[in-house]
């Protein structure tokens, strides 16, 4: 009896609650588990708050500008200049820490432990890599006696060599460095006016010398590290120094982008007012195209004299001499578009980078390196080679179209300042610029037909940062276009001019057709290439690749020459007001030259891959 109740106790008992039984792997894999799952929490979290600390800067970097611009009784600049000096510095900081480390990670790496020994003539591995063979007998042949030393393992906290990131083709960094040179050129002479104070107390202010110095520290380290990213972020052990750094970068290009617009419109501004003043004094008149001139030069100045202005600008009393200030109020209209394009491009760049870093998965840190014929493959795609076959129409007929266009621009600044001959430079010029859009348009049009007999390859993502500036610059190219129809179509009845009315219409809409075209066709043809000998002989819509390219170039040569100019857009002025057109100039123009520039960039990625045949690698 008493056994059956003890039985029927043990059955009725229920079972003990809490972990189960698990064996050491399975628990060594249940910690591994919950170890990636906080790792992936902090990697979220520092993700959040990079993106938040350079919120804060743009925040920043908007209202310091915007404050010390509009209110003139700003009495002291201290905690204006000490900020970008902060932006400057830090992003030099991150630069050099990101050198070090790689120098200190490099020397670390492989060091042998034994001197070599002679020995005889070691065989191979079949397993062993050709790549590695190569290298041991570069090493070690040495008039046929082998030498092998000993390595020691390098440290495993070092991240092993991965597959190789493409932030952008050499052409794309080719022209950050162009930019970049202009940028530094910009900062110079911003420089040079420092030597033109008075040595008076309270003309004194070494901010104006400081500041442009560290700028061009800036600039030179970043085209350094945008040239030399491959190796920097491959140290993907400090990936909480790295979001942070380069979301530092990232803010401080677009505080400079936003600096450079603020100044360059005030400055605008400034100069507009002084060349109103002396017409109205001296009776001289910049571009006129009708008799009314006069009553719009007095109707701007009664507009826009209540908007403030700095003292900076104001008070001249303080320079010596003012040779700097002349040659930046001449070369601005051609150094500030670089500027801008500069910090743009290295902005988009850098967010690419820190996208890569943030989504970087720990089984990507640890893939094998090339060997065999991959790695020589691999090589054989840095050699650079030229096939012109099937281009030379379109070469042809674009050279006349840049020809043509250089002669344009050559007439039209030639006429322009000459009493009577302005409407007509004008007018042949801006024919020139419709005729250019509508080749352009219908090259593209018959490229998208042509362009559907090439293969499409499965390279997503190859030529992501070549359309992530391609579509962020044509919405500059949409804004700018919206902007002249909007003030064209509601000036056109105001004006006397009707041939210029309607060209004023016609040629932005064209712009914005041309840029829609265009793109589109671009972001199709970057997926295509040639995968069968018939295709490489016939390479479809090569020639208006060509074409295209060269077309571009002749469009962006009229922009950065002529569009960025804020008189020579008449009927905007009249409509919009100089300072507030102004504004819109500095806003869109930028973005307008860098899609001319970054057309043309994917175009030439076109023409070169698209039309040859990729080996295939075994």
């Amino acid at each position: 009896m008493v056994g059956r109740s003890n039985l029927a106790l043990d059955l009725e008992a229920p079972e003990p609650r809490g972990r189960p039984n698990l064996t050491a792997e399975q628990l060594a894999k249940l910690e591994e588990r919950n170890r990636r799952a906080r790792k992936e929490g902090d990697d979220a979290l520092t993700k959040t708050l990079s993106v938040f600390y350079c919120k804060m800067l743009v925040v920043l970097g908007i209202a310091f500008p915007v404050t010390e611009a509009l209110t003139p009784k700003v009495a002291s600049n201290i905690a204006y200049e000490a900020f970008y000096l902060f932006l400057y510095g830090g992003s030099v900081l991150f630069v050099l820490y990101m050198y070090a480390t790689l120098t200190r990670d490099e020397s670390e790496e492989e060091i042998p432990l034994n001197p070599p020994v002679l020995s005889a003539p070691l065989r191979t591995p079949v397993s062993e890599s050709s790549a590695s063979i190569s290298r041991n007998r570069r090493r070690s042949s040495l008039f046929g006696i082998e030498i092998a030393p000993t390595w020691r393992q390098a440290p495993k906290a070092k991240i092993e060599e991965h597959e190789h990131v493409r932030y952008g083709s050499f052409y794309l960094r080719l022209g950050v460095a162009a930019f970049g040179i202009c940028s530094v050129i910009f900062s110079a002479l911003e420089f040079g006016r420092f030597f033109e104070l008075r040595n008076e107390d309270e003309c004194r202010n070494f901010f104006l010398a400081i500041t442009p110095l560290c700028r061009i520290t800036f600039v030179l380290i970043q085209m350094l590290f945008i040239f030399a990213n491959n190796k920097l972020m491959e140290i993907y052990r400090y990936k909480v120094i790295a979001k942070f750094g380069l979301m530092h970068m990232i803010a401080t290009n677009l505080c400079e982008w936003l600096y450079v617009l603020i100044e360059e419109t005030k400055s605008d501004i400034y100069h507009i007012r002084e060349k109103t003043f002396q017409h109205s004094l001296h009776d001289s008149s910049s571009i006129e195209y009708d008799d009314d001139d006069s009553s719009f030069e007095e109707t701007f100045w009664s507009e826009g004299r209540d908007f403030p202005l700095n003292a900076n600008w104001t008070s001249q009393e303080c320079y010596k001499t003012n040779i700097m200030g002349n040659l930046l109020k001449d070369t601005s209209p051609y150094l500030f578009p670089c500027n801008v394009e500069y910090s743009l491009l290295c902005a988009v760049i850098l967010a690419v980078m820190w996208k890569n870093v943030c989504g970087r998965s720990s089984k990507s840190l640890s893939r094998p390196r090339e060997s065999g014929l991959n790695l020589i493959y691999s090589r054989s795609m840095s050699q650079f080679s030229v096939d012109c076959t099937s281009a030379y129409k379109g070469l042809f007929v674009g050279i006349v179209l840049a020809v043509i266009t250089i002669m344009s621009l050559i007439m039209f600044f030639e006429l322009v300042y000459l009493p009577g001959y302005s409407y007509s430079a004008v007018i042949q010029v801006n024919i020139l610029e419709c005729a250019l859009f509508f080749c352009g348009t219908i090259a593209a049009l018959v490229l998208v037909v042509k362009i559907q007999r090439i293969s499409v390859q499965n390279n997503a993502g190859r030529f992501e940062l070549e359309h992530i500036l391609l579509v962020v610059t044509q919405s500059g190219v949409f804004l700018y276009s919206m902007f002249q129809v909007i003030g064209s179509v509601f000036s056109a009845e105001l004006s006397d001019m009707e041939t210029l009315a309607i060209i004023n219409i016609i040629l932005p809409i064209g712009a914005i057709v041309q840029s829609a075209c265009q793109t589109l066709v671009l972001l199709d043809a970057s997926r295509r290439r040639c995968d069968t000998p018939a295709q490489l002989k016939e390479k479809p819509g090569r020639q208006l690749v060509t074409f295209l390219l060269v077309t571009n170039l002749a469009i962006w040569a009229l922009n950065r020459l002529k569009n960025g100019r804020v008189e020579f857009k008449p009927a905007q002025i009249e409509f919009y007001g100089k300072w507030s057109w102004a504004v819109i100039t500095h806003v869109c123009v930028p973005l307008v030259v860098c899609y001319r520039f970054q057309s043309t960039v994917c175009l030439y990625e076109v023409w070169k891959r698209g039309y040859k045949l990729k080996p295939v690698a075994i």
